[in-house]
């Protein structure tokens, strides 16, 4: 079957002020593996920290071998020319490959925090405009009070959760801490040798005889199959 949509184009959109200037001659900074090595680096006063997590956030959904195959382009709250006025709840805004608008929220907790209602409410009141038509609360924990859950899932417009764990199974190589930001980098792919599957190697065969007619395509895999790693 020919493939009906395929994106493999990885866009790294660093804004000449959201990131720390790195010298020339500079030694090369170390990558880790581990997400908790990156938070762990973060700044131990809170107001820092959680800037520091935006600008990361703003890294992670275009590095991201999955949530960049989504995202077209993304915005601190301050640098989106659309913004409606002073943060007051939005983090983050990225437009979708649809031309969608998504409100993030970027919550930076301690793994033991349990996230409450309290926490959201300005973030779901203030995205809930005509503009936005998706929502991403994505945080340090994975722990959610009841009735933040609650509020969130009743939400006409829906809200999706990116939280610790899902940081920690993605295909990439965090940078060891923020100054290191953008040396962080994708897994490397792996080879037949390095334990690929066979229907792996088979859908990466199907997707280049594909767009040999084709410009664009679908490549659908089954949850657990290794779509990232077929993407890579």
């Amino acid at each position: 079957m020919t493939p009906k949509q395929l994106w493999t184009k990885n866009q790294l959109d660093y804004g000449r002020d959201n990131l720390p200037m790195v010298c020339n001659n500079a030694t090369e900074l170390p990558t880790s593996s581990q997400f908790s090595d990156f938070y762990s680096s973060l700044d131990p006063d809170p107001a820092k920290r959680g800037k520091q997590f935006e600008h990361f956030v703003k890294w992670f959904l275009k590095a991201d071998p999955e949530w960049s195959t989504q995202v077209e382009q993304v915005w601190l709250w301050e640098e989106w020319p659309e913004r409606w006025g002073a943060d007051c709840g939005v983090d983050l805004v990225f437009r979708h490959k649809n031309g969608e608008h998504w409100a993030v929220q970027a919550k930076c907790y301690s793994p033991d925090y349990d996230i409450t209602k309290h926490d959201v409410d300005k973030f779901l009141s203030e995205s809930n405009r005509p503009l936005i038509k998706h929502r991403l609360l994505i945080a340090t924990t994975d722990r959610i009070g009841t009735n933040a859950k609650q509020v969130c899932d009743a939400q006409e417009k829906p809200v999706i959760r990116f939280q610790l764990a899902d940081f920690e199974r993605v295909a990439l190589d965090y940078p060891a801490n923020f100054a290191a930001l953008p040396q962080g980098k994708r897994k490397a792919r792996p080879t037949p040798y390095d334990g690929q599957h066979d229907h792996q190697i088979e859908a990466v065969a199907a997707v280049a005889q594909g767009l040999q007619t084709a410009d664009r395509g679908q490549l659908i895999m089954a949850c657990g199959t290794g779509k990232t790693y077929v993407t890579l």
